[in-house]
């Protein structure tokens, strides 16, 4: 049928129109009774669990820049830590890090990180890490010839209404002089004091092994 016809009628078109991408993904029904399937099915049938699986294996330890900025981009290979030239400039006490989840009461637990600079220039420096399960203090700054800063680190006070999620482990970032380093966080239940919570220190102590000299902290 004609439609009327105006200036504006391109105009229009462009405007009104709306873009939908929509993929569907399953199994088929008749693989449940030893049909055969074409190869073509089970390999996006296999790519889609490969994908869940990685999605469910990274999400808590991709950096994720906190609240004040967007994600920060990062390679594949930057979980290898430099030990050459960056850590003669920079050095970053401890490489592991461990903390028990926050309280329902409002008792949180704080870490301690030193970013040393051995350097005899300004350093800059600017983290990224988890902001769903970690509050970090300060997110970036700058550090001195020949000193340190000291970044304060705890759980999300989110997490004590989410217990599920809870033993929690993942990274946190440092970007400095061009290069990158992480520290390994552990977050983990905490546990009812007997009168003297003597057995506290010995179950931190057993979280993670520690794989180099660096020296490693354990929180009170």
């Amino acid at each position: 049928c004609d439609t009327p016809r105006g200036t504006n009628d391109i105009r229009l078109f462009y405007a009104t129109m709306r873009k939908v991408t929509l993929s569907v993904a399953g199994y088929s029904t008749s693989d449940q009774h030893g049909s055969q399937q074409p190869p073509g099915c089970h390999l996006e049938s296999d790519r889609l669990e490969s994908s869940v699986r990685h999605i469910n294996a990274t999400l808590d330890v991709l950096p994720v820049k906190g609240p004040q900025g967007p994600p920060l981009p990062v390679k594949t290979d930057d979980l290898v830590q430099n030990k050459s030239d960056i850590q003669q400039t920079w050095a970053v006490k401890p490489e592991y890090l461990s903390l028990t989840s926050p309280s329902i009461s409002g008792t949180t637990d704080t870490g301690h990180v030193q970013i040393v600079n051995n350097s005899n220039k300004l350093l800059t420096f600017e983290l990224s890490w988890p902001a769903h399960c970690l509050t970090i203090t300060p997110q970036h700054g700058v550090i001195e010839p020949e000193s340190s800063t000291l970044i304060l680190v705890s759980p999300n006070p989110s997490l004590a209404s989410k217990p599920s999620l809870i033993p929690w482990s993942g990274l946190i970032y440092i970007h400095c002089d061009n290069g990158q380093k992480f520290i390994k966080v552990q977050i983990q239940e905490a546990v009812a004091q007997n009168g003297s919570g003597a057995d506290l220190p010995s179950r931190r102590h057993a979280i993670f092994t520690q794989q180099s000299e660096s020296p490693t902290i354990h929180v009170a």
